[in-house]
């Protein structure tokens, strides 16, 4: 008898342990944490470079998200654009929580993103004083003489080159900053940049409105701003929980008081649109 139960022991022993293998959401549920990555992109998600506290509205709205759950919020990580899908396989972090979306598009393929929080317009801007494109926007920016500044991989980038093709893009490594950007233009290392107007706004207050937007009322491009997740079976309970505690913001009224600061700039311009309900008309 002995014999058989030391042989049922060691057959267990053999048997492979990664289908055991603890899930995103049940550990999440056991801890009572959520472990999040970020990447600094004011006024979305910020850091105080001496307080070191965090601050925007993805930080406000993933803080809401946690109370409703009753999950602690660990902000774990800063990301680089373009180390998104690395950072997730790393499993140092659960997903990637503040100012993310498919803002790259050639990680979708092993992203999947959560139900959008909001949407965000992107516009042309170009320096303050500079009439060149103020008429005939399109064919005056897609000439051979003229520079898009924009981020290595990042979706304006791709807007520019499908939209003018004739222009030069001024690359900014992955590891810069958004604000590089903007500073191309206004040091004149380029002409165009392709941006939304709350970011725009944060920037020009700091930098004596050195930018404008180009006479346009429809936006170049829109992207969700959503919450990331590594794709793999394991990752759905977890995503269904966070996609789940959205709807729960959006339907209870919550979202629009986290919301509500960040939606008008000084000029009364809307700063992003907020998702429709499926019950209204």
């Amino acid at each position: 008898m002995k014999i058989k139960i030391i042989a049922f022991l060691l057959t267990l022993t053999l048997i492979p342990t990664s289908g055991f293998a603890e899930s995103t959401y049940d550990r999440v549920v056991r801890t009572g944490v959520i472990k999040c990555g970020y990447m600094l992109w004011p006024p979305y998600f910020d850091r105080d470079v001496n307080t070191k506290k965090f601050s925007g509205m993805n930080y406000d709205y993933v803080e809401a998200l946690g109370s409703n759950l009753n999950l602690k919020i660990d902000w774990a990580m800063e990301i680089n654009l373009g180390d998104q899908v690395e950072s997730l396989r790393s499993g140092k972090i659960d997903a990637i929580c503040g100012s993310e979306g498919p803002v790259m598009p050639s990680t979708t393929k092993y992203l999947t993103y959560s139900t959008p929080m909001i949407y965000v317009p992107f516009y042309l801007y170009a320096r303050n004083g500079d009439s060149r494109f103020d008429k005939d926007t399109y064919n005056a920016i897609n000439q051979n003489d003229i520079r898009i500044s924009s981020i290595d991989g990042d979706v304006s980038g791709q807007t520019a080159r499908i939209l003018f093709p004739k222009v030069k893009t001024v690359s900014i490594p992955q590891l810069g900053t958004p604000n590089q950007m903007m500073m191309d233009v206004e040091g004149k290392k380029a002409d165009i940049v392709i941006n939304e107007p709350l970011s725009m706004y944060e920037y020009c207050k700091h930098n004596k409105n050195a930018l404008k937007k180009i006479n346009s009322n429809l936006p170049v491009v829109i992207i969700p701003n959503t919450l990331s997740f590594l794709t793999n079976n394991e990752s759905l309970t977890f995503i269904n929980m966070m996609n789940q505690a959205i709807e729960n913001l959006k339907n209870s009224g919550e979202e629009v008081i986290i919301l509500t600061p960040y939606l008008k700039i000084p000029s009364g311009e809307t700063s992003f649109y907020q998702t429709a309900q499926p019950y209204t008309e």
